[in-house]
């Protein structure tokens, strides 16, 4: 994810409205297929698996699994499932209730063998079909998106 700098920080209550308008863009999304493509726009692979790995830590804590082995099925550092594991300690309902979700969602793709199948967005969005409906690929797609906003910013600049 990236990091800001002090001058860079919105005010509290500018943080609070665009994360509202986040939530709400999110829960507007109907499809599996919208949502991945919102995400795959917004987000680089690396932090859309950034994120599904702080699910599938978040859950294997719920499960009681292990720091270690959390750590090993997922490749992440044993700080990081602390760090979780803290998050999880400290909130309300939210990682349960994701966990409740998660937990309910039977994909379509197999069994996975291991919790870093699941982790890995592009080939989970290959696997669910999401990005197969074309000739291009999900990297080809995203690439794509950011060439189009590039354009669209460069026609704004133009424009002034």
């Amino acid at each position: 994810m990236a990091k800001f700098t002090k001058s860079q920080k919105l005010s509290e209550e500018k943080e609070k409205a665009i994360l509202v308008i986040l939530c709400h863009v999110i829960t507007r999304l109907k499809k599996m297929d919208q949502v991945a493509e919102f995400l795959s726009n917004l987000l680089t692979p690396a932090e859309t698996r950034m994120i599904a790995k702080r699910l599938a830590v978040a859950n294997m804590l719920i499960e009681n699994h292990k720091y270690k082995a959390i750590a090993k099925e997922l490749n992440v550092g044993e700080a990081t499932v602390a760090r979780m594991s803290e998050w999880i300690n400290n909130s309300e309902k939210g990682f349960l209730e994701s966990y409740r979700i998660s937990r309910s969602f039977k994909p379509n793709i197999g069994t996975p063998k291991k919790w870093h199948e699941l982790t890995d967005f592009e080939k989970l969005m290959e696997m669910l079909g999401s990005y197969n409906a074309g000739p291009r690929s999900y990297n080809q797609k995203q690439k794509a998106a950011h060439l189009k906003t590039k354009q669209t910013i460069h026609k704004l600049k133009r424009k002034k």
